[in-house]
């Protein structure tokens, strides 16, 4: 990275697209309250997500710094076979492949400058290398792959198209014996052998008060963090509220809503109904109580966990169905809106439940000392205290709304 100052906390845009208007305000808001950092990946959202941050910062006066990462072939990286088939394509899946061959690395190169509107790029990743694992065992070919890519990014160093490079792993927190692990000191000698004076510069990886690997001491004495810092290098976090435990998924953080449950039911029964009288019109031979599907949406609809559940259910499945049922007219706007009227309404129930579990959860680590009692700060805040207390550079955190911007604005302010 560059040595320009840096805000402590990034925007991460995983699933922000130019065609949301809501997200291009968003994303103006951060820059106008002096966030300096933008994390991206050719793969986010199709690469909409590369679009959005090049259209914004085009015409604007604000110049952060961007750090975008190569590595997924999915979407439209699928189309042209030419670009990525090569002897070390790893095939993960019909719709997912990975590559860090320097021929793939190139071609996306190219597509992020074009996406970005830029003639180069600030931090250019390795994204998840570790996908090796899944269909190989190597740890030497791994680390020559990763040689091989580090060769080409310092000749695009040399080429002026970016500045610096570095590695995004979710493995860099695994313990000694993980089979799937990247060691960041193996990384670093890679980069070492291309060059002595190399541009290796930014490692990413995942923190949370549930998954705390990198504060393991995997390194003799040391940790990730205390390790990445003897080598020089920045530490970025991703995932600082979005923690995978052995109980499932757990988002860290507290939400504001207002949810009026006569009407949200209300509502319910309205859709049902209006499904039901539908059927008939179009003289359907189902029984629309009896799918299975909408069996589970009616028990289910008011109790999905999360926003990301609801989206699921509701854009998978519920909404296809509902197309489904008008049949080959589709639905008119006005004919729609109480289906997203109860989306609306699933989404306000799932932030609540969020919300529920997030209070119990910081109450009980304010019982074990765990976390500080700071009630005038979210909990949002106190852990992005809490990560950079152990020693972190920056913090990514996705924020797709104005009124998450304003909450964090103080980290963007207050440079290190």
């Amino acid at each position: 990275m560059t040595n320009k100052k840096i805000s402590p906390v990034g925007l991460g845009t995983y699933r922000m697209s130019v065609k949301s208007k809501s997200h291009e305000k968003v994303l103006q808001e951060a820059l106008k309250s002096n966030c300096t950092l933008i994390d991206t990946s050719s793969n986010y959202t199709n690469g909409d997500s590369e679009l959005l941050i090049g259209k914004v910062l085009e015409n604007s006066p604000y110049k952060p710094e961007v750090i975008t990462k190569a590595g997924y072939i999915q979407g439209l990286a699928l189309e042209d076979k030419s670009k990525y088939q090569n002897d070390e394509l790893v095939d993960i899946q019909e719709n997912l492949k990975h590559s860090i061959h320097p021929d793939f690395l190139a071609h996306q190169l190219e597509q992020s400058l074009g996406r970005l509107r830029c003639d180069k790029i600030d931090v250019f990743l390795l994204h998840n290398p570790e996908y090796y694992f899944e269909k190989n065992e190597d740890t030497d070919v791994y680390y020559r792959r990763i040689k091989n890519a580090f060769e080409f990014l310092e000749e695009m160093v040399k080429k002026g198209k970016i500045k610096s490079y570095g590695i995004s792993s979710n493995t860099f927190v695994q313990n000694l014996d993980s089979a799937k692990r990247t060691d960041l000191t193996r990384v670093c000698d890679a980069a070492n052998e291309v060059s002595s004076k190399n541009s290796f510069r930014v490692i990413q990886f995942p923190l949370n008060l549930f998954e705390k690997g990198a504060l393991n001491q995997n390194y003799g004495k040391t940790n990730l963090i205390e390790k990445a810092k003897d080598y020089g290098l920045l530490t970025i976090a991703n995932r600082p509220f979005n923690a995978f435990t052995s109980s499932g998924f757990f988002r860290l953080a507290e939400y504001e809503y207002e949810i009026d449950e006569k009407k949200a039911h209300a509502k319910f029964e309205e859709c049902i109904n209006i499904l039901t009288k539908k059927v008939k019109e179009n003289n359907l031979t189902i029984e629309l109580l009896s799918l299975p599907i909408i069996k589970q949406f009616i028990d289910t609809w008011d109790e999905l966990p999360t926003p990301d559940a609801c989206q699921q259910v509701y854009f998978q499945h519920f909404f296809p169905l509902v197309a489904q049922i008008w049949g080959k007219n589709g639905l008119t706007p006005k004919e729609s809106t109480p289906f997203y009227q109860l989306y609306e309404f699933s989404e306000k129930f799932s932030r609540r439940s969020m919300d529920q579990k997030a209070k119990i959860l910081r109450r009980k680590l304010e019982e074990k000392n765990e976390l500080p009692i700071r009630p005038e700060l979210s909990l949002t805040q106190l852990c992005i205290e809490q990560y950079f207390d152990w020693g972190v550079d920056h913090v990514l955190v996705g924020m797709k709304n104005i009124p998450y911007i304003h909450q964090l604005k103080g980290y963007f302010n207050e440079q290190k």
